[in-house]
Formats: C-alpha cells, structure tokens, sequence
C-alpha cells in the first residue's frame, strides 16, 4: 500500500485544523484519536505509517481489537527491527512523533533528516 485516500479533505490551507473522525485505523494519527483538532500533520504521520510499513515489512503499531490498537498507537514507544540503519531510523522515528507540534514535515526539518534525503535525488 503506498497511498490511502479512501476519505480526504481538499482545500486545507496552511494554519487550518479539522475534527473529523475518519480513517484507516491502522493510519490514524494520535491527534486524531485524541479528538483534538488537527492540520497536515496528520499526512506526515500517515507518510510515516506507510515508509514504516514499506522498510519493515509490517505496521509500526497492530491489533485486530481497534481499541487495542487505538491504545498502542497512543502509548507505545516506537520499535524498528535491528536491521533497520540509523538513518531509516531517524526519518521515521521524526514523522511517527506522538505530539503533531514535534513531528517532522510541514517546517522543513524532513530534509535536514540525515542521509535518507540525498538518497532519493533531491537536489533542492
């Protein structure tokens, strides 16, 4: 899976929040549990979910229970598998942040993540 775009919101603009409860539950961000409101942060923790999912072969946070998961997606501390190098580690660990206002994307600090950035061709 590389895109979840079941249910979205067009024409959010810088600043906006939202409240709406909706989504894959896999993918949800914490805000978004939490019943706070919440802006494009959300995306990059959805990003994070999916870069996860693609470099360890399995999601960050499971449970068939959806409450179950709701509590782990809410509480429990991140893990990656041990083959997963440094940089990998960094990049998801900054878009997997429980608090949207420490999370990696929307200020720039994606692209100063060590390493992962060059590797995908980005001169800019």
């Amino acid at each position: 899976k590389i895109t979840d775009f079941g249910l979205c919101k067009e024409g959010i603009s810088d600043g906006a929040t939202m409240r709406t409860f909706c989504g894959t539950p896999e993918y949800l961000a914490p805000e978004v549990l939490e019943d706070n409101d919440y802006g494009r942060a959300v995306d990059w923790w959805g990003l994070g979910v999916v870069m996860y999912e693609m470099m360890c072969g399995r999601l960050p946070f499971y449970n068939q229970d959806h409450e179950r998961l709701f509590e782990l997606i809410l509480m429990e501390e991140i893990r990656f598998p041990r083959a997963l190098g440094p940089d990998a580690r960094a990049l998801l660990a900054g878009l997997l942040k429980k608090d949207p206002k420490q999370r990696s994307g929307d200020n720039g600090d994606i692209r100063d993540t060590t390493g992962w950035w060059g590797h995908w061709g980005h001169r800019g």
